[in-house]
């Protein structure tokens, strides 16, 4: 399902149709003939992000937002063009530096070691040892005011079979754990969670998930 009228992108830029897209947003003395590793074989969001000039970005309000989660249109999430173009050049230096940037995230961000072993051996969020809470270092194009938290979990949810939607059972305990711990401190109103989005982080068997990836504080 879509997210009708709802874009970061307000309006083009004619005069600057043939400049190539990763000199956009970057002065002129830094404009480069070839294109950087790190905006190599990019996808076509992200190249048109990339081609969209700041000031033509706006930044998503929190009724905005809501609305994004509520058709599970995720798709519709963008960072800032020279938000972009630092975040990608940060991962392939992750890449370069860790192998990966799950490398890298479970390392320094997460400091779990490897393989993961959830203490809790029947209900999720069992031990307060196999979840953490972050910062997003690289959050999305919104307005000010609004706090992007991850979740991340050493166990998997289980999902319902031949789809990827999380479970009757796996659903309702991700929004007790939001409600426990999120939204006793604010207004319910205030904290959106989007417990559907699935992001998994492999490697070798690290297997960390964002739970309810998209959660929103204001």
């Amino acid at each position: 399902m879509s997210s009708p009228g709802i874009s970061n992108i307000t309006s083009s830029d004619p005069a600057s149709t043939d400049l190539a897209y990763w000199n956009y947003n970057v002065p002129p003395s830094d404009h480069a003939i070839d294109c950087p590793p790190y905006l190599k074989n990019i996808d076509q969001k992200d190249l048109q992000t990339l081609s969209t000039p700041d000031s033509a970005y706006t930044l998503l309000t929190w009724s905005q937002i809501q609305h994004i989660v509520s058709t599970n249109d995720l798709s519709v999430f963008s960072r800032t063009p020279s938000q972009l173009r630092r975040y990608l050049e940060y991962t392939h230096r992750c890449c370069q530096q860790y192998g990966s940037v799950s490398n890298f995230i479970s390392k320094n961000c997460l400091g779990w070691s490897l393989p993961l072993e959830p203490e809790g051996k029947g209900l999720y969020f069992e031990s307060q040892n196999d979840w953490k809470i972050t910062w997003n270092d690289w959050p999305y194009a919104v307005e000010k005011g609004i706090v992007h938290l991850l979740v991340w979990t050493k166990f998997a949810f289980i999902e319902e079979e031949g789809t990827e939607m999380l479970s009757k059972e796996a659903r309702e305990a991700i929004e007790g754990f939001v409600e426990r711990v999120f939204e006793r401190k604010v207004r319910k109103g205030n904290v959106s969670l989007q417990h559907r989005f699935r992001q998994e982080v492999d490697v070798s068997n690290i297997r960390a998930r964002y739970c309810g990836s998209e959660i929103g504080v204001v």
